[in-house]
């Protein structure tokens, strides 16, 4: 493979995931996922079937970090992984809820989760040792 050029030093750019200060956000929703790129429906670790996408976060623009600075948070993302079947329904039906998508009986429209417009709660938390986000509750905008 030919040597390639990028557009900045690599040594000044950030890797890996850097999760989001604690506080609450407003987030748009993306259009959610049930298969994979292969077609194959989408199960958490233990096997549930669930829905997966993107909630960009459109405030606050930034907030302080625990290091006191001051971090850019506007156009950053949350993934989000709504569980269709075990323990997690009763987070799937709050996250509903908040962001006004309807359900009759045991179904719902995905489609009306894209857009959508709800507040995320945010507490740090650790995945795999490492800090993560931790969404601990759902609220209307």
């Amino acid at each position: 493979m030919p040597l390639v050029t990028v557009s900045e030093n690599l040594d000044s750019v950030e890797s890996g995931f850097k999760a989001l200060p604690p506080g609450e956000y407003l987030v748009k929703c993306s259009m959610p996922k049930d298969k994979d790129d292969n077609g194959n429906v989408l199960k958490s670790k233990k096997g549930d079937a669930m829905i997966k996408f993107l909630a960009e976060v459109m405030e606050p623009a930034s907030m302080v970090n625990a290091a006191g600075e001051d971090e850019i948070t506007k156009g950053r993302n949350f993934f989000v992984n709504l569980m269709l079947e075990g323990k997690g329904l009763g987070i799937t039906k709050s996250f509903l809820e908040a962001a006004g998508v309807p359900w009759e009986g045991n179904t719902f429209n995905t489609d009306l989760i894209a857009g959508a417009m709800l507040r995320f709660k945010n507490e740090l938390g650790l995945y795999d040792g490492k800090p993560s986000n931790n969404v601990k509750g759902y609220s209307p905008q």
